[in-house]
């Protein structure tokens, strides 16, 4: 049938039904988890209502991620474009909900979803937990016509890349099972 019921609805076999209380695939929570290519994992990166724009990323736009740091010793500042054109799966509030969904009652943004790849995945979790609490990935949302002309998703600059990967110390293989 290609329909699916309402998340918050039961429709018992046999029983007469409101087309209302039916949704395509898409239509349903977290269906765009359902179709990521292989390989890929989904990154969750935590916002709020100042790094989304006053709510102004949205799931289907494409944004770059950028990395703002002060380099250790130093305190210069660094920042420069990380990965480009990542397409946002989901904007979730901090109870889950979708923010499109729920704008009115739980608007405030928690966390932006998107899938990387497996390279992506590792810098930007290596990111995440670098001992340094002055480093942040700061989501930045483009025009229209860069999400309708998206390009690959890719690391932007490899220095950046080499600044977070070298804060990361090395497992031997044995550790890591695949």
């Amino acid at each position: 049938v290609d329909h699916y019921a309402n998340a918050d609805t039961i429709i018992p076999k046999g029983s007469l039904f409101y087309s209302d209380m039916l949704k395509k695939a898409e239509q349903m929570p977290d269906s765009a988890f359902a179709n990521i290519d292989s390989g890929n994992t989904i990154f969750s990166l935590a916002v709020n209502k100042e790094t989304t724009f006053n709510n102004s990323i949205r799931a289907g736009d494409y944004i770059d991620l950028y990395l703002s740091a002060t380099e250790p010793g130093t305190n210069n500042i660094i920042y420069g474009k990380l990965i480009e054109s990542i397409k946002v799966l989901a904007v979730k509030d901090n109870k889950g909900n979708n923010i499109l969904k729920n704008f009115h009652e739980n608007g405030e943004p928690s966390e932006l979803l998107f899938a990387v790849d497996t390279e992506l995945f590792d810098i930007l979790m290596t990111a995440k937990y670098v001992n340094n609490p002055k480093v942040s990935i700061v989501p930045i949302i483009r025009n229209q016509s860069y999400t309708n002309k998206q390009g690959e998703t890719l690391v932007a600059s490899e220095e950046l890349k080499q600044l977070i990967l070298g804060q990361k110390s090395a497992i031997g293989a044995d550790m890591v099972e695949e």
